[in-house]
């Protein structure tokens, strides 16, 4: 048998990345029609004696939509679509099986084959944007570029990077600029429920599967049906569940929790992780087959870091959206070059609760010479009791705007766990960067804690 190759993959070459479409042929070789044929790139091909069909066949005996093709990671999908007489290969009837470029099906009298055309290498084409994903240094005008080609195929992708990279934001921009648009994206956070909650979750599950489950509830590929599936932090996945995953991309089907029956789902996924899968593959936390079918076209996302200039253009951005009126009057020559000097180990989420609590604390005003250090870096060390017994005191002022004392108590309470929270987390991430254990055992508190407190500062990231 042929040797099964993604249609579509990016390469770098001297350091520059390159698409490389290997588009394919579908054509008639035997029957009322020899010669006729329709191009398979990353599209669908519809085969039938309807004229609505890609390739329109006079068979008699082919049915008016007989049969489709599609491009998968690995090959291509023939598809029959419900045919009175059927679709053959290698003698056999199919429903749908998956074939690579050289191989014959028959419907009738006919016969068809999937012939390779030359690769197409297109150089990526560097952008100023994509989607809400914001950034002009060159690294991510790079990667606009990627992005941008690799939405417009159906192939799988898996977006690796720290975390506050903007991994959910690059999967929106993916699916927006897709052939799915006008259909869902679904996202799945797999770190954030417990394994029996996370299956029914992507798989749904029957009425009475489990307690509490007093309804049947459809899944995110069944929700996502000719959209996008997002599988966010899918390292976390039990390997159990590693398993059941690899049959629903591989066969594009799906049981649910508690059922007997397959269920047939068109989607797309996208996956994403903080962590080196490959790595987790060697510890044998992870499937090596799943690995291989998620990352048919990686992607990584550069840290903050990485991103030379692009800091100051962020927070101008995010004191825009805190209503800040005046940017600039907060952004001033020291402050851009203390911002620009920092390491970020939380990357853009960090640098954006950064911006947040300059705008709250300041409403626009200034920042004061003693204030810089405070907005821009977590404290390292507790205020000195006394500072706290005054409500004008140093560590107050530090972590309250003016107004503060104004509101009411429950709302005041509110606003303060959570700038202590940014505050708290801050500080752990510019100690261990995105490691969760380790953010966990600095804090001495269960991983579930740290990651809630990331997933919750996530929201509107960039």
């Amino acid at each position: 048998m042929p040797r099964l190759e993604s249609p579509t993959v990016v390469l770098y070459r001297e350091k520059v990345p390159v698409v490389v479409y290997r588009p394919t042929v579908v054509r008639v070789v035997k029957g009322p029609d020899v010669g006729a044929s329709s191009s398979l790139t990353h599209k669908r091909a519809s085969v039938g004696s309807s004229p609505k069909c890609d390739l329109v066949l006079t068979d008699e005996h082919v049915s008016r939509h007989h049969l489709e093709f599609r491009v998968a990671d690995h090959g291509y999908i023939a598809l029959d679509m419900g045919s009175t007489n059927g679709t053959y290969y290698g003698g056999a009837r199919i429903h749908k099986a998956l074939l690579a470029s050289g191989a014959e099906v028959r419907l009738g009298k006919t016969t068809l084959r999937l012939e390779s055309s030359d690769e197409v290498h297109e150089r990526v084409e560097e952008r100023d944007s994509f989607g809400e994903l914001i950034g002009r240094s060159p690294v991510m005008r790079k990667l606009y570029g990627i992005l941008a080609t690799v939405a417009s195929t159906d192939a799988t992708v898996l977006l690796e990077g720290e975390t506050g990279t903007g991994k959910e934001i690059a999967a929106q921009a993916i699916h927006t600029n897709s052939p799915r648009a006008k259909s869902s994206l679904v996202v799945v956070d797999c770190g954030s429920l417990p394994a029996e909650l996370i299956e029914s979750e992507i798989f749904g599950h029957e009425r009475g599967a489990f307690t509490g489950a007093i309804g049947e509830r459809a899944g995110a590929f069944e929700r996502a049906r000719g959209g996008t599936v997002f599988l966010d932090e899918v390292a976390e996945l039990p390997l159990e569940l590693q398993t059941r995953l690899l049959r629903a991309i591989d066969r594009r089907e799906v049981k649910r929790v508690g059922g007997s029956m397959y269920r047939k789902v068109d989607v797309r996924v996208i996956a994403a992780t903080n962590l080196n899968l490959k790595a987790e593959v060697a510890a044998k936390r992870f499937r090596e087959d799943l690995f291989y079918r998620l990352a048919v076209i990686p992607v990584h996302m550069p840290p903050l870091r990485k991103r030379a200039g692009d800091v100051t253009l962020l927070a101008r951005h995010f004191l825009w959206e805190a209503g800040c009126p005046e940017p600039e009057a907060i952004l001033d020559e020291s402050m851009v070059a203390l911002l620009e000097s920092r390491r970020w180990g939380g990357n853009v989420r960090e640098l954006r609760n950064a911006i947040e609590r300059a705008a709250l604390r300041h409403a626009g005003i200034p920042i004061a010479d003693e204030d810089t250090h405070a907005v821009t870096h977590a404290p390292t060390e507790a205020p000195s009791p006394a500072s706290n017994t005054e409500p004008n005191g140093d560590g107050l002022k530090v972590a309250l705007s003016t107004t503060f004392l104004e509101q009411p108590y429950k709302q005041a309470k509110e606003q303060l766990l959570c700038r202590f929270e940014g505050l708290y987390l801050a500080r752990l991430m510019a100690m261990h960067g995105d490691n969760l254990s380790a953010l966990a055992r600095e804090a001495q508190v269960d991983r579930n804690i740290i990651r809630r407190l990331l997933r919750e500062r996530e929201q509107g990231e960039p």
